[in-house]
């Protein structure tokens, strides 16, 4: 395939993906939304047929990978959970929104706890979903870093992996709440969810820093970016 087509269609990011599931190395199972999606994102979203139509592949794509993981996205005892990140032609690192854990709700949650036995993997991973979350609508890291230190110094741990799973749970209760607080609307719908943080990510491409960095670096505006929907790997089990 032309590679100049490829890295315009699908982003830097996309493309390298696609290259290392062609030297057989284990990718995990994703797809992609093409920056031609994001060039007519007004459109789909404005015009009901587009934007149903849209969903409707969305939910397609959902469905190949709930086949090819076995997993089933919106399940409280065996979710498949999604990581949604930006990926332009030129990478523009940390200048637009990456969500982590898309699909899981406090529900799921208590459900990856009971069915694993691993409580502060199932609500350290809720935490950091909701702190992404919070992030695409404007509120800082130090706004979620200031939670966990308080909890650090009232308990006396000072590393994050020392906490109990009961404590993790307090903890990722109390980013729900600041986020909450902040007037940002917690969706519980994972599909709805999804469609939503593809939005975040399109949307922050006309961030300020966003913009900034771009105007800095002479990378052009209109180039847009494209979605990659991926299957999570685990850091934290």
């Amino acid at each position: 395939k032309n590679t100049n087509f490829g890295i315009i269609l699908l982003g830097n990011k996309g493309l390298n993906l696609l290259r290392l599931k062609s030297y057989g190395w284990p990718i995990p199972p994703g797809f992609i939304i093409t920056t031609e999606v994001f060039r007519c994102w007004k459109l789909i979203d404005s015009y009901r047929p587009a934007r149903q139509n849209f969903r409707q592949q969305v939910a397609a794509q959902l469905g190949k990978l709930e086949r090819s993981t076995g997993k089933s996205f919106g399940s409280t005892q065996n979710p498949l959970l999604l990581s949604v990140r930006s990926g332009s032609s030129i990478s523009q690192p940390g200048m637009m929104d990456t969500l982590l854990n898309v699909g899981i709700t406090e529900k799921i949650a208590c459900g990856i706890a009971e069915h694993t036995g691993n409580h502060w993997f199932a609500w350290d991973s809720y935490r950091r979903f909701l702190q992404c979350h919070g992030m695409a609508y404007g509120l800082e890291r130090d706004d979620f870093d200031a939670i966990i230190s308080d909890f650090k110094k009232k308990l006396g741990i000072s590393l994050k992996k020392r906490f109990t799973g009961a404590q993790m749970k307090k903890i990722a209760m109390a980013y729900k709440q600041r986020v909450l607080d902040a007037g940002i609307r917690i969706l519980e719908d994972p599909f709805e969810m999804l469609i939503l943080c593809i939005q975040n990510v399109f949307d922050s491409w006309e961030s300020t820093k966003a913009r900034t960095y771009r105007k800095i670096m002479g990378i052009s505006d209109d180039w847009g970016t494209a979605v990659t929907v991926q299957q999570m790997v685990f850091g934290n089990i």
